[in-house]
C-alpha cells in the first residue's frame, strides 16, 4: 500500500510539468497569430521621459525637445506624443534648417569681449575745422599726442603800432559804461594803460581760439604728465581746479584719468592758473603772449578800440551786456569761435569777451611810464607779485572788453572768467602770408587784405593824444 500511494503522488508531479508546458507554448502560438495578423505591436524604441497618465484616450501632450543632429543649426525639435489605442506613436517632423547662430563656446577664434570704457582720457580738441587733420613728425621730437592739440594759428604781421589809451578815449569808454550799460566804472580803472607809447613787434602768430577744456583733459592725461598732476605739475606749481576744488569747475579727475563731457569739452578752459596756461603752451611748442604781443592782435596796426572797430556792438562778444538793456544777460563762458562776427584784424577770435586771457608779463601799475615798456618787442617787468590779464570776460560790462584794457591777478588765481591762448614765433615765410595749423603745416592765407570781419571805416589815430575816429 506504500508503494502504490509513492507512485500516485510522483505521477501528479509528471501531469503538473506537461500541464504548463503545454499552457506556455499555446499562448506562444496565440501571440505569433496575433503579431502576424496585426493585432498586436511592440515598442522597441529609445526609452523616452517618464510620461504622467493620459486623461483620457483621445488627450494630446506636447513636449519640446533638441534631437541629436549632425548640424547644430536646426531648429529644436517639437515631439508630439499622442494617445492611441492599444499603444503610443512617437512623430517626429522633418527638421527645417534655420540660418547659423555663433558658436558661444569658447574656442581660439573667439573674439574676446569689448571691454568697457571708463572716463575719458582723451577728448578731441575744439572743432576739426580750427585743425590741420592729420598729424605730421611732432617738432623737436615732441609726443605726436601733444602736437594733435596745437590748434590753427594765424599771422599776426609785426611793425610799429601806440599801446594804450587816451584820457578822451576812456572818458568816452566811462560814460557809455555808466550810462548805456548802468556799470559801475570809474576812469581810474584805467590809470595803469597811460601813457600811450609806441612799441616795434616782430611778427608771431596766435591760434585763432582759446584753449579749451578738452585740450587741456588731454594734456594732463598725456604721458608727460600724469594722475594728480593739477595739484603741482606745472612748473612746480597747480595747474588747474578740478571739481574736488571748485565746485565751478567743469574738469573731472576720478584718482587716475582726467574726464570732461562732449557738451563741455569746447568751452573756454578755465580754472586754470597762470603756471597752468604756461605749462601746456610749452608743452605744445608754443608760449604765452606778451602784453604788447596780445594788443597788436586785438587792435591791429588801425589801432581799434574793439577787435571788430571803435563802436561796441553787444551781439559780437559774450559780456556781462549782450543788448542794451543795462541788465546783466551773460551767466558763463560759451563754446570758443560762437561769435565770428566779433574776430579781430588777424581773424582770432573772442579777444573780447568770453574769457578774460592770461598774457606771459609780470603786472605794475605804471608799467607803460617806464622806459622798457616803449622799444623793441617789450616783455613787460622783471618781476612782481600779479600776472597780466587782457580782454574782459562773460562776467565784466564792455569797457573791461576794450583792447587797451589792462587786469591783473595773482598766478595761482583759478577762476571760471580766466582763460588763455598761445603763440608762436615761427612764422610763413616772408611774402607768402599764410597760417599753420595743429602740425605746423602752412596754409595759405591772403594778407593785407580787409577781411569780411574788418572795419573798411576805421580811421587810423597815429597821434596818441586823439582818440581813434570811427
Amino acid at each position: 500500500m506504500s508503494n502504490l500511494r509513492r507512485r500516485t503522488r510522483d505521477g501528479g508531479w509528471q501531469w503538473l510539468m506537461i500541464g504548463v508546458l503545454l499552457g506556455i507554448g499555446f499562448s506562444a502560438v496565440i501571440c505569433l497569430g496575433s503579431y502576424a495578423a496585426g493585432l498586436l505591436t511592440f515598442n522597441v524604441g529609445p526609452a523616452g521621459p517618464e510620461l504622467e497618465p493620459l486623461a483620457g484616450p483621445t488627450a494630446l501632450v506636447s513636449e519640446v525637445a533638441e534631437l541629436p543632429s549632425a548640424t547644430p543649426t536646426h531648429e529644436p525639435q517639437v515631439i508630439i506624443i499622442t494617445a492611441t489605442s492599444p499603444g503610443l506613436t512617437v512623430v517626429q517632423p522633418t527638421p527645417t534648417p534655420l540660418p547659423p547662430t555663433p558658436d558661444t563656446s569658447a574656442s581660439p577664434t573667439s573674439a574676446p569681449e569689448e571691454e568697457e570704457v571708463v572716463g575719458t582720457p582723451f577728448v578731441t580738441p575744439t572743432d576739426s575745422a580750427m585743425l590741420t587733420g592729420a598729424v605730421s613728425p611732432a617738432p623737436g621730437g615732441m609726443d605726436p599726442l601733444l602736437a594733435n592739440l596745437r590748434t590753427r594759428m594765424e599771422l599776426v604781421s609785426g611793425g610799429d603800432f601806440t599801446m594804450g589809451t587816451t584820457q578822451n578815449e576812456v572818458a568816452t569808454a566811462v560814460s557809455e559804461c555808466v550810462n548805456v550799460y548802468k556799470g559801475a566804472c570809474n576812469p581810474s580803472f584805467a590809470e595803469d594803460s597811460f601813457p600811450p607809447h609806441r612799441v616795434i613787434l616782430d611778427s608771431f602768430q596766435m591760434e585763432v581760439t582759446e584753449v579749451t577744456i578738452g585740450q587741456y583733459v588731454a594734456f594732463l592725461n598725456s604721458p608727460a604728465m600724469g594722475p594728480g598732476s593739477h595739484l603741482n605739475g606745472c612748473l612746480g606749481q597747480p595747474c588747474a581746479a578740478t571739481r574736488a576744488e571748485s565746485e565751478s569747475s567743469n574738469l573731472s579727475f576720478d584718482g587716475t584719468v582726467y574726464s570732461v563731457s562732449d557738451v563741455l569739452a569746447k568751452l573756454p578752459m578755465t580754472h586754470v592758473t597762470w603756471y597752468g596756461a604756461q605749462a601746456f603752451c610749452e608743452a605744445i611748442g608754443r608760449r604765452l603772449p606778451t602784453e604788447a604781443e596780445w594788443e597788436r592782435a586785438a587792435r591791429g596796426a588801425d589801432g581799434r578800440i574793439y577787435p571788430w572797430g571803435n563802436t561796441w556792438s553787444p551781439e559780437l562778444a559774450n559780456t556781462n551786456r549782450r543788448d542794451n538793456t543795462g541788465l546783466p544777460t551773460s551767466s558763463g563762458p560759451e563754446q570758443v569761435g560762437s561769435f565770428p562776427g566779433g574776430a579781430g584784424p588777424y581773424t582770432q577770435l573772442d579777444l573780447a569777451g568770453n574769457v578774460a586771457e592770461w598774457v606771459s608779463d609780470w603786472y605794475q601799475p605804471n608799467y607803460y611810464s617806464q622806459t622798457d615798456a616803449s622799444g623793441l618787442n617789450p616783455q613787460g617787468p622783471v618781476t612782481g607779485t600779479t600776472k597780466v590779464a587782457r580782454g574782459g570776460s562773460w562776467d565784466t560790462v564792455p569797457f573791461f572788453a576794450r583792447a587797451v584794457h589792462r587786469q591783473d591777478f595773482d598766478p595761482l588765481t583759478q577762476t571760471l572768467f580766466l582763460g588763455f591762448r598761445c603763440v608762436s614765433d615761427d612764422v610763413p615765410a616772408l611774402g607768402t602770408g599764410g597760417s599753420t595749423g595743429g602740425a605746423g603745416s602752412v596754409i595759405p592765407s591772403p594778407t593785407g587784405v580787409v577781411l569780411p570781419t574788418q572795419n573798411p571805416n576805421i580811421t587810423p589815430s597815429p597821434l596818441p593824444s586823439l582818440p581813434p575816429g570811427g
